[in-house]
C-alpha cells in the first residue's frame, strides 16, 4: 500500500482505506475530492482518471493514492461527502412538534430536489446507469453510500418523530420512501427528459410544502383508522 507523502493537519474528512503514516493534508483532501466530484459527475466512472484527477487537483498522482487506494475507493467518499451534505437537514433537532418536523422535512425536501435536478446529477445518472451492467459491485456500493443513507437518515427522523408521539408512524421505512416518492413524482422523469425546466424556487417550495402537508396528513389520518378500527 503506497504511504503519504504530504505534510499537515489531519483531515476532518472521514478516512475512506489510507494507510496509516503522516498526517494528511485537508487542503490536498478537499482538491482532490472537488475535483473528483467534477469529473465523475461530468464523466460518469470509466472515463475518469486517477491522473486527470490529480493534474485537476495539483497534486501528484501518488498523493491521491496516498489518501485512496483506488478509484473505486474514491469514487465511493465522493457519494459520502454529498450524501453527508444532503442529508444534514435531517439531524436539525429538536423535534418537539409536529411544526418543527414539517420546518425539518421542507428544508430537506428542497435540498433533495435541488440537489437531484442539477443537470450534472441528472448528467451523472445517466452515465451511472449505462456503466451498471459492467461495474455491479461499484452500483452497489453508491447506492448504499449515496440513496440508502438518505432513505436511512429520513427514516430515523421518522421514528424519532413517532416515539416522541409527534406522530404515530407504523413503518418509518416505508413512509421515508414514500415522502421521497411523492416529492420525485413525474418532475424527475420531465427533468430527465429535459421536457421541463427547474421550477422557479417559490413554485419549488410549494410543490415541497403541498407534499409533506399531504404526508403528514396521511400519517395521522392512518393511525386514527387504526385506532378506531382497533387495530
Amino acid at each position: 500500500m503506497r504511504q503519504g507523502i504530504s505534510k499537515g493537519q489531519r483531515s476532518e474528512e472521514p478516512k475512506q482505506t489510507a494507510p496509516l503514516g503522516r498526517p494528511k493534508n485537508q487542503s490536498k483532501l478537499r482538491a482532490i475530492l472537488n475535483t473528483a466530484r467534477t469529473h465523475f459527475f461530468e464523466k460518469g466512472f470509466d472515463a475518469v482518471s486517477i491522473e486527470g484527477i490529480a493534474a485537476g487537483a495539483g497534486v501528484s498522482k501518488m498523493t491521491v493514492y496516498s489518501y485512496f487506494n483506488d478509484k473505486e475507493t474514491l469514487f465511493k467518499a465522493v457519494v459520502e461527502r454529498e450524501s453527508r451534505e444532503l442529508s444534514s437537514p435531517l439531524t436539525q433537532l429538536p423535534l418537539g412538534s409536529i411544526n418543527d418536523l414539517r420546518n425539518t422535512l421542507i428544508t430537506f425536501g428542497m435540498a433533495f430536489l435541488e440537489f437531484i435536478t442539477r443537470p450534472e446529477v441528472i448528467q451523472f445518472n445517466r452515465l451511472l446507469i449505462s456503466v451498471a451492467p459492467r461495474h455491479p459491485q461499484l452500483i452497489h456500493e453508491f447506492f448504499q453510500a449515496g440513496p440508502a443513507t438518505i432513505y436511512t437518515k429520513l427514516a430515523d427522523l421518522l421514528r424519532q418523530a413517532s416515539a416522541t408521539q409527534t406522530l404515530s408512524i407504523l413503518n418509518p421505512e416505508r413512509a421515508a420512501d414514500q415522502l421521497i416518492a411523492i416529492w420525485q413524482g413525474s418532475l424527475l422523469m420531465k427533468f430527465q427528459l429535459g421536457l421541463e425546466p427547474a421550477l422557479p424556487p417559490e413554485q419549488l417550495l410549494d410543490y415541497v410544502e403541498d407534499c409533506v402537508d399531504t404526508m403528514l396528513c396521511a400519517w395521522k389520518i392512518h393511525s386514527t383508522r387504526k385506532i378506531q378500527e382497533g387495530w
